[in-house]
């Protein structure tokens, strides 16, 4: 899934509660699942009951979408190429395809097979992939529309392809996951997916949800995201999950259209009504050239903050509503 053993970009800020009772107090519960660790912060009424159904379709998802797992219908569907639909994963390529169009073919969950021949699933090369390799695998198993196709039962995936749904799953799953949570009666809570965050409620102090958003290389602070209720932020970047090729890192966000790893930003953050918008807006706009990536981010009024390879902070016209940038920089 996305993020591979990522840790979260994001620090959690001003969640501390002083509160005069212990019955109003948070409960926070962190699990190693869909290849990362999961924070789930939950406050009363029925917390604890609401985590464990959090977990529990983060657990499901996984078993549907895994990349790994040898069962779920994602790997069935890459090893066999076909499998019947089902509602997680039908539900996961429509997301896909829209996303695919709005961002231009920039996310595109096939470009797996790109990732497969830079050693990201192992097997790590002692050279780089032959740049002709590269652009002959692009032209024949890259681009969504192009790789997938339907019938009125089954998902069919063109022989040779690969799909991995890491750029979408944690948003996805931290949608259902939220929604379980309020159907257990709790209506305060955060849920962090390695750096995919979503917030709900009001906390009890009635303080506002305040993200601080770091730059990863050099520890230091860029700014501080503040989050109304509902809404989710997503952050992006290369510098935890690479391979090492000839003493050098490439990260495994990739731009589709050349096959190489984009390198023109540390990070990219995102905030958006959705966790799936976030979750796939922020590695989309990784993925993209920094004059595309402005571009898009000012088109769509995406609140978004870049952290470039040469340390420039950007933060979209939109993002102006969210972000404070730190006075220091």
């Amino acid at each position: 899934m996305k993020k591979t053993l990522l840790t979260s970009l994001i620090l959690i800020a001003s969640l501390l509660l002083y509160l005069h009772n212990d019955s109003n107090k948070p409960i926070s519960e962190s699990r190693f699942m869909m290849d990362t660790v999961i924070t789930i912060k939950a406050w009363p009424p029925n917390a604890q009951n609401a985590i464990n159904a959090g977990f529990k379709v983060f657990d499901e998802i996984e078993d549907a979408l895994s990349f790994h797992r040898e069962k779920s219908k994602l790997s069935i569907l890459n090893n066999s190429f076909q499998t019947t639909k089902s509602e997680h994963l039908n539900n996961i390529i429509d997301l896909s395809l829209k996303y695919h169009e709005i961002t231009e073919g920039y996310f595109d969950p096939s470009f797996a097979i790109i990732n497969k021949l830079y050693g990201f699933y192992g097997n790590i090369p002692s050279q780089l992939p032959d740049k002709d390799l590269i652009k002959s695998t692009i032209t024949q198993f890259t681009g969504l529309t192009k790789v997938l196709s339907f019938d009125k039962d089954n998902v069919y995936l063109k022989k040779g392809a690969k799909i991995d749904f890491g750029g979408i799953a944690g948003g996805y799953a931290i949608n259902l996951a939220s929604q379980a949570m309020i159907n257990e009666g709790c209506q305060t809570f955060l849920i962090d997916d390695a750096g995919d965050i979503k917030v709900m409620g009001t906390k009890p102090d009635e303080s506002e949800w305040a993200i601080a958003v770091l730059n990863p290389v050099e520890k230091s602070f860029l700014a501080t995201a503040k989050l109304p209720s509902s809404m989710c932020i997503s952050t992006s970047g290369n510098y935890e999950r690479f391979v090492e090729i000839n003493n050098k890192k490439y990260g495994h966000i990739m731009n589709p259209l050349t096959g190489f790893p984009a390198e023109e930003f540390i990070s990219v953050s995102v905030i958006a009504k959705t966790p799936e918008e976030a979750d796939i807006m922020s590695t989309a706009l990784f993925a993209m050239p920094e004059n595309l990536a402005c571009k898009k981010a000012e088109e769509l009024s995406i609140p978004a903050l870049f952290l470039t390879a040469d340390l420039r902070v950007i933060i979209s016209a939109k993002g102006n509503d969210f972000f404070t940038r730190n006075s220091k920089l």
